[in-house]
């Protein structure tokens, strides 16, 4: 399979049924022996998916052209994170309510600081007026108030930079968080043999 293919049906997934009829049809292609996980395909389509959004802002500076030089000349850097999750094997027993304050104090009890949570506003509920969800975590910790300040400041700027790679850096604490199976080999798969007896020369 393409990985252009790949990648246009990880951008047009948007709930999790379709993530997983996504992750069936790449596998059905797929020629690795071990398929691509859900736990895989669920965290590059976040990454996919902000990546994006980080582009389209930056090319949203210019309405004659310069948009899409920005994005390309001065984008911030954004890991991609890494694959090769297990699928897990059991549910852990333990659910979370997609509120403002359950999520504030999920991310809490797993030791992300308050810019971190700051800057994952932009995954939470309602952030599609994302002024708004920082606002309300702005009164659950004091603390998130001075970040928000900052992260406003730097999406008011051309290239977002700060506020861009520290969304970044939590995102890939996120992506890891726990993580101690994931193996960057497991989709790597034997190249075909080639046959000189068939090349012209």
């Amino acid at each position: 399979m393409k990985i252009r293919r790949v990648l246009e049906m990880i951008f047009c997934v948007l709930k999790v049924g379709e993530i997983k009829a996504a992750q069936d049809a790449i596998n059905a292609e797929w020629k690795s022996e071990d398929k691509l996980s859900f736990a895989d395909i669920l965290v590059f389509t976040a990454f996919l998916k902000t990546k994006q959004a980080f582009n389209t802002a930056l090319s949203s500076r210019s309405t004659n052209g310069g948009g899409a030089t920005i994005a390309a000349g001065f984008g911030n850097p954004f890991d991609i994170p890494p694959i090769g999750r297990a699928e897990a094997s059991a549910s852990s027993g333990k659910s979370v309510s997609f509120t403002i304050p359950d999520l504030y104090n999920a991310l809490k009890s797993m030791g992300f600081s308050a810019r971190d949570i700051t800057s994952l506003a932009i995954a939470f509920p309602g952030s599609e007026d994302l002024e708004s969800v920082e606002s309300a975590l702005s009164e659950l910790d004091p603390k998130i108030k001075g970040f928000v300040k900052g992260a406003q400041q730097s999406r008011r700027t051309v290239t977002q930079n700060s506020y861009q790679v520290n969304v970044g850096e939590a995102f890939n604490k996120l992506a890891v968080y726990r993580q101690p199976k994931i193996n960057p080999l497991s989709y790597y798969y034997p190249a075909p043999k080639l046959d000189y007896r068939k090349l012209k020369l």
